[in-house]
């Protein structure tokens, strides 16, 4: 799959064995990065998506954030 949208700070703050400039999709995500570039508390971050360690994989890390927001925007009120 190939994408044109890759920003220089997602180019910093993912580490793989692809070439992301050639719209190949990073396989790790620093969240420590993730959490600076989006303002969210990296503990918050943690214990929202159950994450442990300094980068999760970016397949685990969409996984546990669309769990993340259907547990939201879907809950019975």
């Amino acid at each position: 799959m190939k994408h044109g949208w890759y920003t220089k700070e997602c180019q910093m703050s993912t580490r793989s064995e692809v070439d992301v400039n050639n719209g190949e999709e990073a396989s790790v995500v620093s969240l420590e990065s993730l959490s600076e570039l989006s303002g969210v508390p990296l503990d918050y971050i943690k214990s929202e998506l159950m994450l442990d360690g300094d980068t999760v994989d970016i397949k685990e890390l969409r996984t546990k954030m669309l769990g993340s927001i259907d547990s939201t925007f879907f809950k019975e009120a």
